[in-house]
């Protein structure tokens, strides 16, 4: 007898564990609001003492028919260069397959101002136009340091169902701005930007050496005794 033939035999002999129907499972016996309960302790935001569990997935059709609804209503983090081409949940050391991005509608991703962007402006467009939620989390090492021209391409993102701005926004006017701009249909300008002449001055002086060169009466306050802040203890 071949060794093909006696392996054969052998699994044949012993097929291991029965396969039972997904009737039979336990947890199919629960109510489905019970169920859901537990779909949600096991995938949602993680912590030290609760891990997230999308292996929960791949174990039934009929578990993931289940929960993949609730993970990827989850809002994914996307990546600061690469946007939505390389998405992860809670751990950028843990990315998720580009593969899953079109069931991802919920994102969020965060922005220095004082860094320039490594995507394009239509790079931008095309990642996050359509989605049903966008956070946008703006970040300067020193505030009033720079401009916003590194948010020029969400400028350009449309039929977002709920946009937020947040963080080192100054009066907060081009935040809200955006939030709109962002919220309206594709094909849809809306009203034009109209920055303060403060905000004109720090954007012109703010190019090229960021952090010194911008509106000393309107970030600072006026010069005492001749001398600004960046002279003192020099």
């Amino acid at each position: 007898m071949s060794a093909t033939n006696s392996t054969n035999s052998t699994s044949l002999a012993n097929p291991g564990p029965p396969i039972h129907s997904q009737s039979q499972s336990p947890l199919f016996h629960l109510p489905p609001e019970l169920r859901q309960q537990i779909y949600i302790h096991l995938l949602s935001a993680p912590t030290p003492s609760t891990p997230l569990h999308p292996s929960l997935l791949a174990t039934c059709r009929r578990l993931h028919h289940e929960t993949s609804p609730l993970l990827y209503s989850l809002t994914f983090e996307a990546h600061p260069t690469l946007l939505t081409s390389l998405p992860y949940y809670h751990t950028r050391s843990r990315p998720v397959s580009p593969a899953l991005t079109p069931r991802i509608r919920k994102w969020h991703i965060t922005v220095r101002l004082d860094v320039d962007a490594r995507f394009t402006h239509e790079q931008v467009r095309e990642a996050f136009t359509g989605c049903e939620e966008l956070t946008v989390e703006v970040m300067q090492a020193m505030y009033g340091s720079c401009d916003f021209g590194v948010l020029g391409g969400f400028e350009g993102v449309r039929d977002v169902r709920r946009a937020r701005v947040v963080g080192s926004l100054g009066d907060g006017r081009y935040g809200v701005w955006l939030e709109k701009r962002m919220m309206l249909g594709v094909g849809e300008e809306g009203e034009a930007w109209r920055e303060k002449e403060e905000e004109r001055v720090v954007r012109e002086l703010g190019e090229g050496d960021r952090g010194k060169r911008f509106d000393r009466s309107w970030r600072l306050g006026p010069v005492v005794g001749g001398r600004d802040v960046w002279q003192w203890n020099r």
